[in-house]
């Protein structure tokens, strides 16, 4: 008995060592193994083993508490580390998310501040054409007006003999009337005559017979004659691509005076027509 019995403790104490030796080496496998929510009910387990080893070691003087000790503080941990990694783990995504969220914040604030400064550079660009635009429609006015104030003069005063018509004006061209006389325009209050839309390059008859008086550009107008068939009647013609006249010279009722175009102020192809009276513009639909 007594040679068995030293028997059974030395092999005991092997185990012990043994087991002492392979826990430590085998807990870190287990724990990347084994899911933390099993751990718990592996760890009592592991308890009451090194418990009973406690028991059986105890009687020889082995020292199972430490074996105890390793199962159970190793058990605990293995309980824990699950649990931190996972808890730092979504900390980290938590953190990385607000971090996302933040940059894709600036990143629109970024863009609609981008977006807030191409409209208005946008619109400062708009504002300054329209302001030149304005300027310009202005001076081209104010241009005009004179040139109504010079053309009635040179009209109203006519030197030298002249030609008398019949008195009945016929159609410089035919086509249909695009603008009415005296129609409000943006850049002026009165359209001094009337437009017929005919494509570029249509013949131009003189009205009645009469002297050349005007044959130039004359800025708004482009190209424009002025006939004068009497002592105070007068015809005129305005944008024509060509004039085929020069001042001074007479012509017949229906003679080729020009070419219509879209020459100066003009927005398409038509015939601008004039009947002054003294210089004056008057409805040329009470002569025609």
């Amino acid at each position: 008995m007594r040679l068995g019995g030293a028997s059974l403790l030395s092999g005991l104490a092997r185990l012990s060592v043994f087991l002492h030796r392979l826990v430590p080496a085998l807990m870190p496998l287990v724990s990347s193994l084994v899911a933390s929510t099993v751990m718990p009910a592996i760890v009592p387990a592991l308890a009451a083993a090194a418990a009973a080893l406690r028991m059986l070691f105890g009687l020889c003087g082995l020292g199972g508490r430490s074996v105890e000790a390793v199962l159970v503080n190793h058990g605990q941990r293995l309980t824990r580390q699950p649990f931190d990694i996972a808890q730092q783990a979504f900390l980290g995504l938590v953190a990385e998310r607000q971090r996302n969220a933040i940059a894709a914040s600036k990143d629109r604030l970024v863009t609609s501040r981008t977006s807030l400064q191409s409209a208005r550079d946008g619109r400062r660009t708009v504002l300054a054409r329209v302001r030149s635009s304005r300027v310009h429609a202005q001076e081209d006015l104010k241009t005009m007006l004179a040139q109504q104030t010079s053309i009635q003069n040179q009209l109203s005063a006519p030197t030298g003999p002249f030609h008398h018509g019949s008195g009945q004006l016929i159609w410089p061209v035919n086509g249909p009337i695009t603008s009415p006389f005296c129609e409000r325009r943006a850049w002026e209050a009165c359209h001094p005559g009337i437009d017929i839309g005919v494509p570029s390059g249509t013949p131009i008859h003189a009205a009645d017979s009469g002297r050349v008086s005007i044959a130039g550009w004359v800025s708004g107008y482009g190209n424009y004659t002025c006939i004068q068939h009497t002592a105070t009647l007068s015809t005129c013609y305005g944008h024509q691509s060509r004039i085929m006249v020069s001042v001074g010279q007479s012509v017949s009722q229906g003679q080729v005076i020009g070419l219509s175009g879209c020459t100066g102020l003009c927005f398409g192809p038509h015939l601008h027509f004039e009947v002054r009276i003294n210089g004056a513009v008057t409805n040329p639909m009470n002569y025609l």
